[in-house]
This record gives structure tokens, sequence and C-alpha cells, in this order.
């Protein structure tokens, strides 16, 4: 989610619609993680991106700014995948409710009351 804040943010700087180059060039992104993050960001409709002139130019849309302020579930659930992994006592307590399992040896196996 990194690539695609700091794109956001260096689109969200500017009034007006900038090159996909000079964006690119002002958010210090490789060519790779650009391209990923602009096409989230289109795809989630905080950019638009048009053709003018043989140049690409691309512009932060209202979902853009708004984005900018909270975070989606998908970015919630992208955050918490970052988290370093359950231990095994939870792992085997998530795989006893997912089996629906006895309810108490779930919560015996997991620790909590």
């Amino acid at each position: 989610m990194d690539r695609i804040d700091r794109l956001l943010k260096a689109l969200a700087k500017f009034r007006r619609s900038i090159s996909a180059a000079e964006l690119r060039s002002k958010s210090d992104l490789s060519e790779a993680d650009f391209t990923i993050a602009l096409g989230w960001m289109r795809r989630k409709d905080w950019a638009t991106i048009a053709k003018e002139g043989g140049l690409t130019l691309v512009a932060i849309a209202d979902a853009g700014r708004e984005a900018l302020a909270t975070k989606g579930p998908d970015e919630a659930l992208l955050a918490a995948l970052e988290r370093p992994c359950l231990g095994d006592r939870h792992r085997v307590g998530l795989h006893l409710w997912r089996r629906g399992a006895y309810h108490g040896r779930m919560k015996e196996m997991i620790g909590r009351p």
C-alpha cells in the first residue's frame, strides 16, 4: 500500500493534470511500482488517465481526495495481511473454529477465557 499512498500523495500536490512521466519522477517509484500503483488508482476511480497530444495525463479524482483521508476495507485488509503471522496456538484455534469444532476447546487452545 505504501507505493499507492506515495503516488496518490504526489498526485494530490498538483491542481491540474500532470504527465505520467513527470508524476513518476515526483513519486520516486520504480517503473514497475508506478505501473501497479497507477493501475490500482484507476480501478478504484482515484485518478483519471487521458491521452492528449501524445502524452498520458493523470489527474486526481474526487474519490482519490477522499481516499487520502480514509482507509477503505481493502486497504485495511492489506494492512492486516502485512502483520506477522499468527502463532501456533492461534493457528490451531482458527483451524478448530473453521471446522466448527467444540467452542470450549477452541477457547482453551487459543488461551482466552
